[in-house]
């Protein structure tokens, strides 16, 4: 956003699934999260607040290093619960979590390790149950691996760098996960 003079534009991370055309919109809250995970910041954050609060949906206005880590913790899960569920069969993202909860939490946190070592940002341990809480709360929403470049894109380039450089593979499980499913090469 920076390179095209929009990083103090207006942003919103969105935790609530709309699992399909003309559905009720399923809000991304959680037990520890009653607040709602979806956030924003930015001059028209609150804007936004009361325009999701119509469809009683939940929002927080955080400051930009907050809202930089709950964007982090976002593309974790998406990157996450979208390998596991293409690499497991499932169809939606509660299945994954039913059937594969132990499996996702683990991409979780070793996308979450590598994250802190290339960004020096601290995923705190209870995010990644909150993020299992989250899947549970948009089970019906469909697992689609899309937005390669951008998503689990990211990820997938720390590890060429790193073994491209001899080093080991900062996120092994999950490059062998978009291997297996053919998302790369």
């Amino acid at each position: 956003l920076a390179e095209f003079g929009l990083h103090n534009n207006t942003q919103a991370f969105l935790f609530f699934a709309i699992p399909k055309l003309g559905a009720t919109p399923i809000d991304g809250h959680t037990p520890n999260n009653p607040e709602g995970l979806t956030c924003a910041t930015g001059k028209w954050a609150e804007d936004l607040v009361v325009r999701l609060r119509h469809f009683d949906l939940r929002c927080t206005i955080l400051d930009p290093a907050h809202f930089r880590s709950r964007g982090l913790r976002r593309l974790i899960w998406t990157c996450a619960v979208h390998a596991v569920g293409k690499l497991r069969g499932h169809k939606t993202v509660g299945a994954v979590a039913e059937a594969h909860g132990e499996e996702l939490v683990g991409m979780m946190r070793e996308l979450a390790a590598a994250a802190e070592s290339e960004l020096g940002e601290a995923i705190p341990p209870d995010a990644l149950v909150d993020l299992l809480s989250y899947t549970h709360s948009v089970a019906d929403f469909p697992v689609v691996m899309k937005d390669l470049t951008f998503r689990n894109g990211f990820f997938y380039e720390l590890s060429q760098a790193a073994t491209n450089s001899g080093r080991p593979d900062p996120c092994p499980t999950h490059s062998k996960a978009l291997r297996k499913i053919k998302a790369v090469k």
